[in-house]
């Protein structure tokens, strides 16, 4: 059972990685071109790459080419960001066109360079609010799956709390007052920012899950 409420059932769970592919083979079922190429697993662009030779023969080599550098919940920034700008280069060149995937959040505040300090300041803000902050990419897979996470706790309607988000896909984080406060090594990252008595912004370490930070936005509003 998954957190999300839905049954997973997986008949194949306990085959092994060869007897998924005799069946594969011994009944001709259509599979990725990208198997053929070397690759053992495969997932979105940005989680993708070819099993590390490192690990041959060991009971990880047919994963050890996913989520190189992350976790099964966040995109690494870095190398999020190299990969990206490797794919705009392929689609340009390509002469396709570039197109920016929606992630939906209709009561979220979109937060841009021009923006970002003046809500953050808590100037657009009611007061005594805190502010749910998103950094996020929409190119990111995990980002993906989070949006609805993250558009349900905008329509929840939290008391005194205001979701925001901001795309780290082209823009830079602006300082706080000439320093680094806002500090983005993955994607999505979450950070909880008050001012009452004074600011603060608190990073959320937590599970990418509804309940999870709906618990952790109520603790925080008791203990503030």
């Amino acid at each position: 059972h998954s957190s999300k409420g839905r049954w997973k059932l997986n008949p194949l769970a306990y085959w092994s990685y060869d007897q998924v592919w005799n069946y594969i083979r011994h009944n001709e079922v259509p599979y990725n071109m990208l198997y053929d190429l070397g690759f053992t697993s495969i997932g979105d662009e940005m989680t993708t790459t070819l099993p590390k030779k490192s690990h041959v023969g060991d009971a990880i080599y047919e994963r050890s080419g996913r989520f190189v550098d992350l976790n099964r919940t966040e995109c690494g920034l870095h190398s999020h960001l190299q990969k990206l700008k490797a794919l705009q280069m392929q689609s340009e060149e390509a002469g396709e066109e570039w197109t920016v995937p929606e992630l939906k959040c209709e009561k979220c505040i979109d937060l841009n360079e021009d923006t970002f300090l003046e809500t953050v300041e808590n100037h657009n803000l009611p007061n005594d609010s805190f502010l749910l902050l998103e950094f996020y990419s929409p190119f990111c897979g995990s980002c993906q799956e989070f949006a609805p996470v993250l558009n349900r706790l905008a329509n929840y309607e939290i008391p005194n709390t205001v979701v925001a988000r901001f795309d780290i896909t082209e823009q830079s984080i602006p300082k706080y007052n000439n320093k680094d406060i806002f500090v983005v090594e993955s994607t999505p990252t979450l950070y909880l920012v008050g001012h009452f008595p004074s600011f603060r912004a608190e990073l959320y370490s937590g599970k990418h899950e509804f309940n999870a930070i709906l618990q952790w936005l109520r603790e925080k509003r008791k203990t503030s």
